[in-house]
């Protein structure tokens, strides 16, 4: 009976041990493909430069460039193109998808579709903004993809040499139509099995292991287009 109980005893103590082992050896593999990732793939790259008046984002889904008010406003840039891909805007000037530019022009500009001060969900007053009275927020179609500087953003993996699979965050401005990449940014993230296990009941959302570890993470969009697209030294040599 002594012997069925130290079996009894030690069978849940060798299973416990085992799995504690094999997480830890997770937890290891990930931190370890993480900091080679890092190292190999990771962080902010820019290979070229350039001074234009403006660029377009290729991430753009919404029936309003909203958020594109403020770079404008602070004259980061003349306008930002986007793609509408979604017909039945409110706006009469997006009613039909396609490419699509918007700037600051006079208030009797024809392609005015808001008067900063008028009442809009989450675009800020007029003095909030900054805006000189007389000035409005314009949009007009164009009618092919014009040459451009494109953001972007998106997923993808990379595999470790200890052969995990780590995804990643991925920032690009790219040169069109020549597909020239001008700079990326990738911040590497891993999560533990045992974190993952967590998260699917309803645990943790952040990932145990990543370049960068700030909130934000990286560069923000705008600091990452600004470095890229609006560098002075290249002032006069591009538009």
């Amino acid at each position: 009976m002594k012997r069925w109980m130290a079996v009894l005893v030690a069978v849940p103590a060798v299973l416990i041990a085992s799995v504690t082992a094999y997480f830890v050896r997770d937890a290891h593999r990930q931190a370890q493909a993480v900091e080679e990732l890092c190292r190999r793939e990771g962080g902010l790259h820019v290979y070229k430069t350039t001074y234009v008046h403006g660029y377009l984002d290729a991430m753009s889904s919404g029936d309003f460039p909203e958020r594109y008010v403020q770079e404008l406003v602070a004259g980061r840039f003349e306008y930002v193109d986007f793609v509408h891909k979604h017909p039945g805007a409110r706006f009469a000037a997006l009613k039909t998808p396609g490419y699509y530019r918007t700037s600051i022009q006079n208030i009797d500009d024809p392609r005015c579709v808001y008067r900063f001060g008028e009442s809009l969900p989450h675009s800020p007053s007029a003095a909030q903004q900054g805006v000189p009275p007389g000035r409005c927020l314009a949009l007009e179609r164009l009618v092919d993809a014009p040459e451009h500087y494109e953001y972007s953003h998106g997923f993808k993996e990379f595999t470790a040499a200890n052969g995990v699979v780590a995804g990643a965050n991925e920032q690009l401005i790219t040169h069109w139509p020549t597909g020239e990449v001008y700079a990326r940014e990738i911040n590497v993230i891993a999560s533990t099995r045992l974190h993952e296990m967590l998260e699917m009941s309803g645990g943790g959302v952040n990932p145990d292991y990543a370049c960068y570890t700030a909130n934000p993470p990286g560069t923000t969009v705008d600091e990452f287009i600004a470095l890229v697209l609006r560098d002075k030294k290249r002032l006069g040599k591009e538009n």
